[in-house]
């Protein structure tokens, strides 16, 4: 469960793939969605799975521009149709193996 201001805000599922955190799942209450919150939690996540020597992977479908833009900004890149529907999006911290430096 997410929590906001001591109040049930949403919810993350996650999955460990051993080298990278799968996030399977992420929702925020209607009206906390838009202000922030995911970016925020997906910096606080990045900053955790670094300090495991983690990364971490995103499944967004290609119709989901809001959802996409916040992967992006955190990020995340590769952007590799999965299937007719979904993009994979990786990231990994520097130093990591599979660290790519965006351009």
């Amino acid at each position: 469960m997410i929590s906001w201001n001591g109040e049930d805000a949403g919810r993350i599922v996650e999955h460990d793939e051993g080298d990278a955190i799968y996030v399977v799942d992420i929702i925020f209450r209607l009206d906390l969605q838009g202000k922030g919150l995911g970016s925020a939690l997906i910096g606080a996540l990045q900053q955790e799975w670094a300090g495991r020597g983690r990364g971490g992977r995103a499944m967004v479908m290609s119709g989901n521009i809001p959802s996409l833009r916040m992967w992006s900004k955190a990020g995340f890149a590769g952007g590799i149709m999965a299937d007719q529907v979904h993009f994979d999006l990786r990231w990994y911290p520097p130093g990591h193996p599979k660290h790519v430096a965006r351009r």
